[in-house]
């Protein structure tokens, strides 16, 4: 049985929010960082899970490729949410697995590469991808 993650994106930004706030053992939703501070880039894993929710709650396209590159991520966490933003995003997971072996992970994100070159428009009409 799966969720359609993708069709109930603010659901589950609600959930990844909730997450961070127990990850980080914060009564205040998450590390209190600075807005301007948070950052896909961040050297701290927790923060770049903020920016992750906060990209995906904010709905912002332009965000795709970074979250791409987060798909490689050492943390296992920010990998999770760098999956469910981008198939809140774009409606697709390409068969990415975040806890998967790391040659599948490899091969997984390839797929996103070549996806974001051949069929992704930036979050305007392409959205053929299969799951």
């Amino acid at each position: 049985m799966g969720v359609g993650y993708g069709r109930s994106a603010n659901l589950w930004v609600g959930i990844c929010l909730a997450a961070v706030c127990w990850i980080t053992g914060s009564s205040g939703c998450g590390p209190r960082v600075p807005r301007e501070k948070v950052s896909l880039e961040s050297p701290d894993s927790a923060v770049r899970v903020l920016a992750i929710v906060r990209t995906a709650n904010d709905r912002d396209q332009s965000a795709v490729p970074q979250l791409v590159d987060r798909l490689e991520d050492e943390d296992r966490a920010v990998r999770f949410y760098a999956i469910l933003a981008l198939d809140a995003l774009t409606g697709t997971r390409l068969g990415y697995k975040y806890g998967g072996p790391e040659v599948e992970r490899r091969a997984s994100v390839e797929r996103w590469r070549r996806y974001l070159v051949e069929s992704w428009d930036g979050g305007g009409a392409s959205r053929a991808a299969e799951h």
